[in-house]
């Protein structure tokens, strides 16, 4: 029986150790749609061009619209997240940390699909000048300002975890868990 229990708990070092070797930043939601960013506490649709080009009124008013998987309140990257009125590198800019800290392009679109190399536009209006909006480029890591009339691509993203059911690996977790417990009844049994 003890031979039982230290392959169980072998097994569960092995599985733990594979589940956190995991990508830590970028976690599946929505079985696949989505994609939660444990760093910034937003989640990317996985499909980074579910809409085609469009000027950015349009993309706006699109992704308060969407709904993924019975999840709605999504929106567009923001571009100044500190709320100074420029858009910076980092933490600030939300399309320019996916590029440069997670490495996502339109080359290496990592577990997105549809990635375009060209603009997209962020959510986020520049205030010195109102006609004109934060975009993103993913074939060169820059971002700059352009007329919101202009069509670009739109990439919809969610405040926070839109996690609704366990996941996969929680599953795992579970069965373990359970499997253990079943060890010590049987364990319990004998005694």
């Amino acid at each position: 029986m003890f031979k039982f229990l230290r392959i169980l708990l072998r097994i569960g070092v092995l599985l733990l150790g594979v589940l956190s070797t995991a990508n830590a930043a970028l976690e599946m939601r929505l079985g696949g749609l989505a994609y939660y960013d444990t760093e910034l506490n937003i989640t990317w649709a996985a499909d980074a061009n579910i809409n085609g080009a469009q000027s950015w009124w349009d993309q706006m008013a699109w992704a308060s619209g969407l709904t993924i998987d019975g999840v709605s309140g999504w929106r567009l990257p923001n571009a100044d997240v500190n709320g100074n009125g420029s858009s910076e590198s980092g933490f600030d800019n939300e399309m320019y940390f996916l590029y440069w800290n997670e490495g996502i392009t339109a080359a290496t679109p990592g577990v997105f699909s549809n990635v375009q190399s060209f603009v997209y536009w962020s959510g986020t209006e520049l205030v010195s000048d109102p006609p004109y909006a934060f975009i993103f480029f993913f074939n060169s890591g820059e971002y700059l300002d352009e007329l919101k009339s202009h069509h670009r691509f739109a990439w919809a993203v969610h405040d926070g975890d839109v996690a609704l059911i366990p996941e996969p690996e929680m599953y795992a977790m579970m069965v373990f868990g359970l499997a253990v417990l079943l060890g010590f009844g049987r364990l319990r049994q004998q005694s």
